[in-house]
């Protein structure tokens, strides 16, 4: 459960001015207790930089709680701190047993990162906030902000969750996709001050015209749970030199009129009668300049337009006349994108899985599926291995070049095969991932992965017989599994120059996982083979199938 989450400033106050520091603070408890917890995190940080000073303390386990420190801009510090799960032993439940590690440092450290970057998305840095209002205005900023912010966050369930975040894409026909081209042409030479369109459906992305981290948390949009963020742009269109939160019952009111569509714009003028304009937002994109964020919805289909900061986003007028000049196409293409998913369908899988680009950040995942539950232990080994593949930078894997790729992100594109050969090769970008949703026959898959693939299997094959005659194909237990894991960064050495990494580990309750790691593309691949009594050779022919199956057109390398 969740024990505190502040934001403060340790240099907004002194011993006898403490209370200045805090700036935000969650939930709301006694002032004292409040200045400890500043107190004690500051403390903590200033002791840690004497060892460290240019990587400051980002993370503290302790027996009952678990912390995160952030800090997000120099000398503003976001803080996350969780209670561990506990067990009780004996019948009065008087002595509980605390589970330090059920909580993942990197899942808190999203968390923050997440509100963070969600926050300067829609209100600007806190810098710039202070410098040119004040730090009264920037309480009311946060506090307007994470009101709406945190009942978006599933805290009970942070020790199931993974610091794997990405996109859902669709993909789409050649008609389908030259449709999509066409309604943002339109838009853009119609109403010139919208300058980016970016396209969703069913909350699987099709198409951004903007970088990757940006178009992420607009993504994020998309997705469910997410209602109460747009209450917050309801109540956040313009108030730029306003430093109090606008009415409650007010912003109830028109949030309301806001959910309850179906069809129509859910941000901006005519999205509700006491909204004046649409939200301000800051982007990568465009060096973090103020444009203005418009969401057009109907039915699955969504529209994310990027404006310009000008007269026009204010009168409802000029959004009426958008709707009425694209919603009897996007009607019509939402019905098509309807059909498609339809007809390609594919029936429930019998194996559970997770596939990770972190170059283009694509995702598949059937892991979390409600109708099967998996294992905590499952779901923690999972997060290890994935914390283990984003730390050890192995022979053929440029870390700097992926930093840097995700800091400059691509404009994404997402189509089917078909569309993909008939369209201009430019407008994809060597980040682009593909998933397939259709059945391809066995005359047309590639000659190079089947090789690629039958290589990788006698070699996996080869290493799974040496590790069956040691001993080491069961890993029920915790610390043999924590064991193996180790051994195998200290292997990383041997490891051959751009080979892809393998890892099976028996579970307790799932059966098998396989993970795989693509040093060269960055790819991330994760099974469960609930065959408890199958050797390592009949699992990976079982992975091998279900890669074919789902992944024959990506090279795994």
């Amino acid at each position: 459960s969740l024990a505190a989450f502040f934001i403060f400033n340790p240099t907004l106050g002194d011993e006898e001015t403490e209370g200045q520091k805090n700036l935000f603070f969650y939930p709301d408890i006694e002032a004292n207790r409040q200045k400890d917890y500043i107190g004690l995190t500051e403390g903590i940080i200033n002791f840690t930089r004497d060892f460290s000073p240019d990587a400051p303390c980002d993370a503290l386990r302790c027996e009952k709680t678990r912390h995160s420190f952030y800090e997000c801009e120099k000398d503003f510090w976001m803080i996350l701190i969780m209670n561990n799960p506990c067990i009780y032993k004996d019948r009065n439940r008087s002595s509980p047993v605390y589970l330090e590690d059920e909580i993942g440092d990197s899942s808190l450290k999203a968390i923050v990162k997440r509100t963070y970057a969600t926050y300067r998305m829609f209100n600007g840095t806190m810098t710039e906030l202070v410098r040119q209002h004040s730090n009264h205005h920037l309480r009311g900023k946060l506090q307007k902000f994470m009101k709406f912010f945190i009942p978006t966050i599933d805290f009970k369930n942070v020790r199931f969750s993974m610091d794997i975040r990405g996109f859902n894409f669709m993909p789409v026909t050649r008609p389908t996709f030259l449709t999509i081209q066409y309604i943002i042409s339109m838009i853009s030479s119609t109403f010139p001050f919208v300058i980016s369109c970016s396209v969703a459906y069913n909350k699987k992305l099709i198409w951004s015209g903007l970088e990757q981290e940006d178009m992420f948390f607009l993504y994020l949009l998309d997705q469910k749970n997410m209602e109460q963020l747009y209450e917050y742009l309801a109540s956040n269109s313009d108030d730029r030199k306003s430093d109090t939160v606008q009415d409650s019952k007010q912003t109830e009111k028109s949030s309301w009129t806001i959910v309850q569509k179906d069809v129509g714009f859910l941000t901006g003028p005519a999205s509700g009668p006491l909204i004046k304009n649409a939200p301000l937002i800051s982007l990568q994109t465009y060096n973090w300049e103020k444009k203005r964020l418009a969401v057009f919805k109907s039915g699955k289909f969504s529209i994310f337009m990027i404006m310009e900061d000008v007269k026009e986003t204010a009168n409802k007028s000029v959004y009426e006349t958008l709707q009425s000049s694209i919603q009897g196409e996007v009607q019509k293409l939402e019905l098509s994108l309807s059909r498609q998913v339809q007809q390609v369908n594919r029936p429930p899988s019998s194996h559970r899985f997770l596939y990770f680009n972190a170059l283009n950040l694509a995702l598949v995942s059937t892991i979390n599926s409600e109708s099967r539950s998996i294992g905590k232990d499952t779901i923690k080994l999972i997060r290890k291995i994935h914390e283990d593949f984003q730390i050890n930078p192995w022979k053929g894997y440029d870390k700097n070049f992926h930093e840097k790729k995700m800091m400059n992100g691509s404009k994404t594109l997402v189509q089917d095969n078909q569309a993909s050969q008939s369209t201009n090769t430019s407008l994809r970008g060597k980040n682009e991932e593909k998933i397939n949703d259709t059945e391809t026959s066995g005359d047309t898959k590639d000659k190079t992965i089947e090789t690629e693939s039958k290589r990788q299997s006698n070699s996996l094959s080869e290493k799974s017989s040496e590790m069956k005659e040691k001993g080491e194909s069961s890993y029920e237990e915790k610390s043999k599994t924590k064991s193996k894991l180790s051994g195998q960064n200290k292997n990383m050495k041997d490891i051959p120059d751009g080979s892809p990494v393998h890892v099976a580990i028996k579970t307790k309750s799932d059966g098998w996982l396989v993970a795989s790691k693509a040093t060269q593309t960055q790819r991330e691949f994760f099974v469960l083979i609930e065959d408890k009594n199958g050797n390592l050779s009949s699992i990976q022919e079982e992975v091998n199938r279900l890669a074919r199956s789902y992944f024959s057109k990506i090279f795994m390398h």
